[in-house]
């Protein structure tokens, strides 16, 4: 019954692959992603949605990829690319 924000635009990737689970219930949850990363989202929602709002720079040739499993009552999830 609450909500999160996750800004992984200073993070530093340890792989080319990397998964996030996101579970929320009557709430939601914001993640920011950089530029030239990719953007994965999977799971369901109940009562709610999800949502990946692509950046308009094209994606280089082996850009790494963050998986993001999305689970949501009554709530939702949004990834977002961003400078």
């Amino acid at each position: 019954m609450g909500g999160a924000n996750l800004d992984l635009r200073q993070a530093e990737l340890e792989g080319p692959d990397v998964t996030i689970t996101v579970l929320s219930v009557m709430g939601g949850a914001n993640l920011i992603v950089p530029e030239g990363v990719d953007v994965d989202l999977t799971g369901f929602s109940i009562m709610g949605g999800r949502g990946y709002r692509r950046g308009r720079q094209s994606l280089p040739p082996g850009a790494p990829v963050v998986r993001v499993r999305a689970f949501s009552i009554m709530g939702g999830v949004s990834v977002v690319t961003k400078r």
